[in-house]
């Protein structure tokens, strides 16, 4: 075998190993997502939120600003992308509890010092400090799940480059 040829199928080799093997960099915050959905009063449809708490929170019990890490909220009156109350926002303000069962209706209410969000147990819901969304009705729940990637084509990469490598190997020596 040619002294480029070993060079080669060794740093192939280490590579297909550090694909098969290599962990993500983890350095985010794992969250629980919520979505929320209000037939609107005075907008076209629905408005449409998504609130997303630190891993932990457990339907049922009451939440606050310690689990927060942000709401988002979208309407035909408030726009698309709507606004984003965040956990630094200027003024925040959190407290709700959501249904032990999903869906459900909730009381929660999230605001900072532009925007604020409130939804009731018995349905009803307003969006802005002087309303600019409101509505009779509304849900909570769960989005769909997301699609993740397994790691299983990482380990057919890494095999896939160990048989060309062989192959290789086979051609040229």
């Amino acid at each position: 075998m040619t002294g480029q040829l070993k060079s080669l199928t060794l740093a192939a080799t280490m590579i297909a190993l550090g694909v098969a093997t290599a962990k993500p960099a983890s350095a985010t915050i794992a969250l629980e997502v919520f979505s929320f959905s209000g037939t609107c009063t005075d907008c076209v449809g629905y408005g449409t939120g998504t609130l997303a708490l630190i891993t932990g929170y457990n339907l049922g019990d009451s939440f606050g600003v310690d689990n927060f890490q942000f709401f988002t909220y979208s309407s035909s009156i408030v726009g698309d992308p709507g606004f984003t109350i965040g956990k630094n926002s200027s003024g925040l303000a959190v407290s709700g509890i959501l249904p032990s069962v999903l869906p459900g209706t909730a009381n929660v209410s999230i605001s900072d010092n532009a925007w604020s969000f409130v939804s009731s147990s018995d349905g009803s819901w307003s969006v802005g400090l002087v309303p600019a969304d409101y509505g009779p009705s509304s849900t909570w729940s769960l989005p769909s799940p997301a699609s993740v990637p397994e790691p299983a084509p990482m380990a057919l990469l890494g095999a896939g480059l160990a048989a060309l490598l062989y192959r290789a190997r086979r051609l040229f020596c």
